[in-house]
Protein backbone atom coordinates (compact mmCIF):
# COMPACT_ATOMS: atom_id res chain seq x y z
CA UNK A 1 0.00 0.00 0.00
CA UNK A 2 1.36 3.67 -0.90
CA UNK A 3 1.44 5.42 2.07
CA UNK A 4 2.27 8.52 0.35
CA UNK A 5 -1.17 8.28 -1.35
CA UNK A 6 -2.65 8.25 2.17
CA UNK A 7 -0.50 11.92 2.76
CA UNK A 8 -1.69 13.49 -0.49
CA UNK A 9 -5.08 12.54 0.72
CA UNK A 10 -5.44 13.54 4.01
CA UNK A 11 -3.70 16.79 2.96
CA UNK A 12 -6.14 17.70 0.16
CA UNK A 13 -8.96 17.26 2.53
CA UNK A 14 -7.84 19.13 5.51
CA UNK A 15 -6.19 21.66 3.07
CA UNK A 16 -9.98 22.00 1.71
CA UNK A 17 -11.37 22.53 4.83
CA UNK A 18 -9.28 24.78 6.38
CA UNK A 19 -7.95 22.50 9.26
CA UNK A 20 -4.65 22.88 10.43
CA UNK A 21 -2.76 19.96 10.40
CA UNK A 22 0.85 18.42 11.28
CA UNK A 23 2.00 14.88 10.41
CA UNK A 24 3.91 12.84 12.99
CA UNK A 25 4.73 9.62 13.63
CA UNK A 26 7.34 6.82 11.94
CA UNK A 27 6.26 8.38 9.08
CA UNK A 28 7.31 12.09 9.72
CA UNK A 29 11.06 10.68 10.85
CA UNK A 30 11.33 9.01 7.53
CA UNK A 31 10.48 12.42 5.81
CA UNK A 32 12.82 13.98 7.97
CA UNK A 33 15.64 11.90 6.90
CA UNK A 34 14.77 11.00 3.57
CA UNK A 35 17.84 12.51 1.19
CA UNK A 36 15.13 12.22 -2.10
CA UNK A 37 13.15 15.31 -3.25
CA UNK A 38 10.12 13.56 -2.71
CA UNK A 39 9.90 12.11 0.92
CA UNK A 40 10.42 8.01 1.66
CA UNK A 41 9.69 5.35 -1.17
CA UNK A 42 8.53 3.66 0.70
CA UNK A 43 6.03 2.45 3.44
CA UNK A 44 6.52 2.63 6.72
CA UNK A 45 6.50 -0.31 8.86
CA UNK A 46 2.91 -0.02 10.86
CA UNK A 47 1.17 1.16 7.83
CA UNK A 48 0.23 3.69 9.70
CA UNK A 49 0.02 7.76 9.33
CA UNK A 50 -0.05 9.49 12.30
CA UNK A 51 -2.36 13.15 11.77
CA UNK A 52 -1.93 15.73 14.67
CA UNK A 53 -5.07 18.45 14.43
CA UNK A 54 -6.49 21.05 17.11
CA UNK A 55 -10.30 20.58 16.15
CA UNK A 56 -12.54 17.38 17.47
CA UNK A 57 -11.03 14.34 16.30
CA UNK A 58 -14.56 13.29 15.31
CA UNK A 59 -14.91 16.06 12.84
CA UNK A 60 -11.78 15.35 11.11
CA UNK A 61 -12.54 11.87 10.81
CA UNK A 62 -16.23 12.81 8.85
CA UNK A 63 -14.23 15.36 6.87
CA UNK A 64 -12.31 12.85 5.73
CA UNK A 65 -14.85 10.00 4.86
CA UNK A 66 -17.51 12.18 3.01
CA UNK A 67 -14.79 13.53 0.90
CA UNK A 68 -14.12 12.24 -2.95
CA UNK A 69 -10.69 10.23 -1.29
CA UNK A 70 -10.83 6.69 -0.84
CA UNK A 71 -11.18 6.98 3.07
CA UNK A 72 -13.40 4.03 5.05
CA UNK A 73 -14.34 3.10 8.76
CA UNK A 74 -13.57 -0.73 9.81
CA UNK A 75 -14.59 -2.48 12.87
CA UNK A 76 -11.33 -3.53 14.06
CA UNK A 77 -8.83 -0.90 12.53
CA UNK A 78 -10.82 1.80 12.57
CA UNK A 79 -10.01 5.01 9.72
CA UNK A 80 -8.41 3.68 7.22
CA UNK A 81 -6.92 4.80 3.57
CA UNK A 82 -7.31 2.34 0.93
CA UNK A 83 -8.14 2.89 -3.02
CA UNK A 84 -10.13 -0.53 -2.85
CA UNK A 85 -12.05 1.43 0.12
CA UNK A 86 -15.35 -0.67 -1.27
CA UNK A 87 -14.01 -4.14 0.91
CA UNK A 88 -10.33 -3.08 1.94
CA UNK A 89 -7.82 -4.59 1.40
CA UNK A 90 -5.12 -6.72 3.42
CA UNK A 91 -2.87 -3.91 4.21
CA UNK A 92 -4.73 -0.45 4.04
CA UNK A 93 -2.92 2.62 6.12
CA UNK A 94 -4.41 2.96 9.32
CA UNK A 95 -5.15 6.95 9.62
CA UNK A 96 -4.52 7.67 13.69
CA UNK A 97 -5.66 11.18 14.28
CA UNK A 98 -4.77 12.97 17.45
CA UNK A 99 -6.11 15.89 19.02
CA UNK A 100 -4.16 18.69 20.87
CA UNK A 101 -5.08 18.72 24.87
CA UNK A 102 -6.50 15.35 24.98
CA UNK A 103 -6.07 13.69 28.15
CA UNK A 104 -4.28 11.83 28.81
CA UNK A 105 -1.12 12.90 26.56
CA UNK A 106 -1.80 16.70 26.23
CA UNK A 107 -0.49 17.36 22.85
CA UNK A 108 0.40 21.03 21.99
CA UNK A 109 -1.91 22.69 20.24
CA UNK A 110 -0.77 22.23 16.89
CA UNK A 111 -1.78 25.50 15.53
CA UNK A 112 1.05 27.05 17.69
CA UNK A 113 3.23 24.37 16.82
CA UNK A 114 6.35 24.94 14.20
CA UNK A 115 6.46 22.86 12.11
CA UNK A 116 8.65 21.72 8.46
CA UNK A 117 7.50 21.86 4.84
CA UNK A 118 8.79 18.82 3.25
CA UNK A 119 7.79 17.84 -0.16
CA UNK A 120 5.43 14.47 -0.92
CA UNK A 121 5.39 15.07 -4.87
CA UNK A 122 7.07 17.12 -7.05
CA UNK A 123 4.93 20.04 -6.53
CA UNK A 124 3.34 19.71 -3.46
CA UNK A 125 4.52 20.10 0.11
CA UNK A 126 3.26 18.94 3.59
CA UNK A 127 3.48 19.71 7.02
CA UNK A 128 5.70 18.46 9.75
CA UNK A 129 5.79 18.31 12.88
CA UNK A 130 9.50 20.20 13.90
CA UNK A 131 11.44 17.57 15.62
CA UNK A 132 12.15 20.30 18.41
CA UNK A 133 8.77 20.21 19.09
CA UNK A 134 8.14 16.28 17.51
CA UNK A 135 10.29 14.91 19.95
CA UNK A 136 8.16 16.06 22.97
CA UNK A 137 5.00 14.28 22.12
CA UNK A 138 7.36 10.99 21.52
CA UNK A 139 8.49 11.33 24.80
CA UNK A 140 5.49 11.84 26.36
CA UNK A 141 4.21 8.45 24.27
CA UNK A 142 6.80 7.06 25.39
CA UNK A 143 6.10 7.62 28.88
CA UNK A 144 2.38 7.28 29.08
CA UNK A 145 1.78 3.85 27.09
CA UNK A 146 1.03 0.89 28.70
CA UNK A 147 2.59 -1.61 26.41
CA UNK A 148 6.12 -2.23 26.56
CA UNK A 149 6.34 -3.06 22.77
CA UNK A 150 4.62 0.46 22.14
CA UNK A 151 6.99 1.87 24.41
CA UNK A 152 10.27 0.62 22.54
CA UNK A 153 8.89 1.81 19.03
CA UNK A 154 7.93 5.03 20.99
CA UNK A 155 11.77 5.30 22.46
CA UNK A 156 13.56 3.82 19.26
CA UNK A 157 11.34 7.48 17.42
CA UNK A 158 12.93 9.59 20.56
CA UNK A 159 16.83 8.32 19.75
CA UNK A 160 15.78 9.40 15.80
CA UNK A 161 14.25 12.54 16.48
CA UNK A 162 17.68 13.41 18.93
CA UNK A 163 19.99 12.38 16.20
CA UNK A 164 18.07 14.65 13.74
CA UNK A 165 18.32 17.83 16.35
CA UNK A 166 21.83 16.74 17.03
CA UNK A 167 23.19 16.75 13.56
CA UNK A 168 20.99 20.33 12.92
CA UNK A 169 22.34 21.75 16.13
CA UNK A 170 18.91 22.71 17.23
CA UNK A 171 17.55 22.15 20.63
CA UNK A 172 14.36 20.82 22.29
CA UNK A 173 11.92 24.03 22.36
CA UNK A 174 9.58 23.42 25.29
CA UNK A 175 8.32 27.02 25.12
CA UNK A 176 6.93 25.90 21.38
CA UNK A 177 4.62 23.11 23.72
CA UNK A 178 1.96 25.08 24.25
CA UNK A 179 -0.91 24.04 26.62
CA UNK A 180 1.43 22.09 28.95
CA UNK A 181 2.94 23.50 31.91
CA UNK A 182 6.86 23.05 31.32
CA UNK A 183 7.22 21.15 34.37
CA UNK A 184 5.22 18.43 33.13
CA UNK A 185 7.21 18.08 30.18
CA UNK A 186 11.12 18.26 32.44
CA UNK A 187 9.77 15.58 34.46
CA UNK A 188 9.68 13.29 31.06
CA UNK A 189 12.60 13.92 30.18
CA UNK A 190 14.29 13.59 33.74
CA UNK A 191 12.92 9.56 33.50
CA UNK A 192 14.60 9.55 30.13
CA UNK A 193 17.34 10.80 31.09
CA UNK A 194 17.50 8.45 34.22
CA UNK A 195 17.13 5.45 32.44
CA UNK A 196 18.84 5.61 29.33
CA UNK A 197 22.61 6.20 28.70
CA UNK A 198 22.97 6.52 25.37
CA UNK A 199 19.61 8.55 25.44
CA UNK A 200 21.45 11.06 28.00
CA UNK A 201 24.24 12.21 26.09
CA UNK A 202 21.71 12.90 23.54
CA UNK A 203 19.77 15.17 25.61
CA UNK A 204 23.62 16.63 26.89
CA UNK A 205 23.84 17.56 23.22
CA UNK A 206 19.88 19.26 22.27
CA UNK A 207 18.64 20.27 25.64
CA UNK A 208 19.41 23.92 27.12
CA UNK A 209 21.91 23.88 29.92
CA UNK A 210 19.31 25.41 32.34
CA UNK A 211 16.67 22.92 30.94
CA UNK A 212 18.88 19.67 31.37
CA UNK A 213 19.84 20.63 35.25
CA UNK A 214 16.00 20.98 36.01
CA UNK A 215 14.97 17.80 34.21
CA UNK A 216 17.78 15.72 35.41
CA UNK A 217 17.42 16.45 39.23
CA UNK A 218 13.27 17.15 38.59
CA UNK A 219 12.64 16.46 42.63
CA UNK A 220 14.87 18.67 43.73
CA UNK A 221 13.35 22.06 42.14
CA UNK A 222 9.66 20.84 41.87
Amino acid sequence: MDIKGAVLAVHVVLSTRRIQYAVGGRYAIEVLYSTGPDGPEYDTPLNTLTVFVDCEKEYVVNALINSNQPFGLTSVMGLVYDPDVEYISADPIYIEVLQSQRDPYYFPWISWAPKLRRPINSILDIYVLHPKVFVIIMARLWNFTPRESDAMRYLADVRLLLRWLAQESLEIDFACYRGTPKPNLLRTFGSLYALHDDVRELLRNTMKPADLVLARDFDLYF
